[in-house]
């Protein structure tokens, strides 16, 4: 069964109705909070030189704002089954080293699949960037040839296939991050091995849903309507996983009674 971009929208917005306030303020909690982070990260990179200001942003990006956005995650979550969560809960992540540590898990092994499969798919634009230098040629004590100084095409082509491949290969993974907010008794290694599972039949879906919100996040350029952009479309994300979950907890049950139909069958 299909999880239709409008339907899940429509259930985000009944979920949200009565509680925008809420919402809002959580979405600019987290909204101020990459401001501040950026911020901070446009000071350091007057300071240290480029390689160490991009690890520093993927070290803060990792362990400081992918946590306060699963804590936003968890208060829309919260909000869809009419809890009473203050604005703090953002911070939900931080208040202990468990919790912390549990989503830490979950970031480093997904960054690690990531790099894991990024290296193989960059490696023909790492080697056509290699012969496209002219170090290389002289190295050899040669002439670099004429069709050298094309091959600049060539690398940012293979790089953006290199991308787009990336970006489908871990959108399999991407309801990992809901199963471990709404089950938190649920190994983080499980709940990537159960989104491998569930994506193959809603990731078209889920891409769909992404574009459906294009208009939005053009509109939110413009820093205030990302302040009701930003809940709708996390609320959404929340919603769109719950049908995921459901869905296939309905094809296993099925499957399931299909299977117990049968093995009576041949009994008798």
């Amino acid at each position: 069964m299909a999880i239709t971009a409008d339907v899940t929208k429509k259930t985000a917005k009944a979920a949200l109705k009565g509680n925008w306030v809420k919402a809002i303020a959580i979405g600019a909690v987290l909204i101020f909070s990459g401001f501040i982070i950026y911020i901070a990260l446009s000071f350091i990179g007057t300071v240290f030189p480029s390689v160490v200001t991009a690890l520093i942003t993927l070290l803060i990006t990792a362990l400081v704002f992918i946590p306060l956005l699963m804590g936003a995650l968890r208060s829309y979550w919260r909000i869809m089954w009419d809890s009473s969560d203050t604005l703090d809960s953002v911070f939900y992540y931080f208040v202990s080293l468990e919790r912390y540590s549990r989503v830490a898990k979950l970031v480093l092994a997904l960054f690690l699949k990531a790099v894991g499969v990024g290296i193989l798919l960059f490696i023909p634009a790492i080697i056509t960037d290699l012969f496209s230098k002219a170090a290389l040629y002289e190295f050899f004590g040669i002439s670099a040839p004429a069709w050298v100084g094309n091959l600049w095409i060539a690398s940012g082509f293979l790089k953006a296939v290199a991308l787009v491949i990336l970006a489908a290969v871990m959108l399999k993974y991407y309801l990992s991050f809901f199963l471990v907010i709404a089950d938190e008794q649920m190994d983080v290694y499980e709940a990537i091995h159960k989104s491998t599972l569930l994506s193959r039949a809603t990731a078209i879906d889920f891409l769909g849903l992404i574009l459906s919100f294009f208009g939005w996040i053009l509109i939110s350029l413009i820093a205030i309507p990302l302040i009701f952009t930003l809940p709708y479309f996390l609320t959404s994300y929340m919603v769109h996983s719950r049908f995921a979950v459901a869905n296939y907890n309905k094809v296993v049950n099925q499957m399931s009674s299909v299977n117990e139909h049968q093995f009576s069958s041949d009994d008798m």
